[in-house]
């Protein structure tokens, strides 16, 4: 199986990240098991599968960052959209930093696989 599978997204500018949610894709939906969320450097929690969820929700607790990346390392990574909630000035409130989805243009957008397909 493929490793060190990565998708980072830039926000730009530090936030105080809240959570992160991931929204899986129909094809080979296993696949995100095991997938690593970080808000820049420090890790905020590993996805396990479920068959009956379509979405992963990822607490992140106010860890700053300028990038959220997700690594999967055990299979290829496979996911369908990714939303990043926080502020700048902390947690209080929820606000929806970005949203990027496998369609979007891909600026700001980073993806890596140790074998390219």
């Amino acid at each position: 199986k493929p490793k060190n599978n990565w998708l980072q997204v830039e926000l730009y500018q530090d936030y105080r990240i809240n959570m992160v949610i991931v929204y899986n894709r129909r094809e080979a939906p296993a696949r995100i098991n095991g997938a690593e969320v970080y808000a820049g450097k420090q890790k905020c929690g590993t996805i396990f599968y479920n068959p009956k969820k379509t979405y992963y929700i990822v607490r992140c607790d106010g860890r700053t960052g300028d990038h959220v990346r997700i690594v999967q390392n055990k299979n290829w990574l496979h996911i369908a959209e990714i939303q990043v909630f926080g502020g700048s000035k902390g947690v209080t409130g929820l606000r929806l930093i970005l949203r990027r989805s496998h369609e979007s243009q891909l600026l700001g957008m980073g993806w890596c696989s140790s074998q390219g397909r």
